[in-house]
């Protein structure tokens, strides 16, 4: 789509992936991971010296974690966000 964006602090175009895997050797562990995308955005502002763009590139941001089910109840998870 050409033109002007309507709103340009929001993404014209973003994606989000995430996935689990229960390992069947240790069905109480389970394994995770994710991919959040988007693509630039900016912000044009006026001022007394004149008008200035600024913006953000796209980028990526990867996510994992690891869960253990202890009990039926209970399960200890641990999450590293915005890994690179």
């Amino acid at each position: 789509m050409k033109g002007n964006a309507v709103n340009p602090n929001l993404p014209r175009t973003s994606v989000k992936l995430f996935t689990r895997y229960r390992l069947p050797a240790i069905p109480e562990l389970t394994v995770g991971g994710g991919v959040n995308w988007q693509n630039r955005v900016y912000k044009d502002t006026t001022t007394p010296y004149g008008t200035f763009r600024a913006e953000q590139g796209s980028y990526a941001l990867v996510d994992l974690f690891t869960r253990y089910q202890v009990t039926k109840n209970f399960s200890v998870q641990g999450n590293i966000n915005n890994l690179f």
